[in-house]
């Protein structure tokens, strides 16, 4: 799962992991039918140890690149706008200025904006997995990878919810604790500031609790994807 932050319901997205169900094979191996239904501390602890392997990566949704800013007068309200001036000077990206090609009601036009690319410090942080985004038509869309600045790993499992069936499956839900490896980058003032919910998850490793759900199979308890 790459932890993709955008908007504030996106928490669960925010914790946008890439790989998705397929990254999930090696999760679980074959169990005894006496074994599989155990919900128990060792068993999730396991659990979440692969799942976060695979998937605990905390990423800023910053899929496509280069990025373009177009020129505005006015206060700067976009989030691109704020946030790749600091990118720029922390040495994520460089950056220049450009005439771009845009469709508008008579055809084509351009405009000038500034575009940004990742440097060569930050294609190191660029994980190429594709990542799918459900669209407002209700489909999705594609992109190649994204720029992650955390991996996350287990901390503890701190508790679980009774099982119980939902529609012929039988679920849970567990609660951890997580700790945390960020690029020394994001770590400072400047991206705490120009990214706060990134910010929220680095400053809570140890002590923020994030849940997931879990589906009982023939192989025992498998994650959902929606991490929040």
């Amino acid at each position: 799962m790459m932890y993709c932050l955008t908007t504030k319901k996106s928490m669960a997205r925010a914790l946008c992991m890439l790989g998705f169900a397929a990254a999930l094979a090696g999760c679980h191996k074959a169990k005894p039918a006496e074994h599989a239904v155990k919900a128990d501390h060792a068993t999730f602890t396991a659990a979440l140890n692969s799942y976060l392997s695979h998937k605990g990566n905390l990423c800023l949704a910053k899929y496509d690149w280069p990025v373009n800013v177009e020129y505005k007068e006015g206060p700067v309200t976009e989030r691109d706008a704020i946030q790749m001036p600091v990118l720029e000077k922390l040495g994520v990206v460089t950056a220049k200025d450009a005439m771009v090609e845009y469709k508008n009601g008579d055809g084509t036009a351009q405009k000038r904006v500034r575009q940004y690319s990742l440097s060569a410090e930050g294609s190191k942080f660029y994980l190429r997995q594709p990542v799918q985004i459900p669209t407002p038509d209700g489909g999705k869309v594609t992109h190649p990878g994204d720029l992650c600045v955390a991996k996350l790993t287990l901390d503890k499992v701190i508790g679980w919810e009774p099982p119980h069936t939902f529609d012929g499956k039988t679920q849970t839900a567990v609660m951890f604790t997580y700790k945390l490896d960020a690029a020394p980058w994001m770590r400072t003032p400047e991206a705490l500031r120009a990214f706060p919910m990134a910010a929220r998850v680095i400053e809570g490793a140890g002590t923020m609790q994030l849940r997931e759900g879990f589906r009982l199979t023939p192989d025992g308890w498998f994650p959902n994807d929606d991490l929040s």
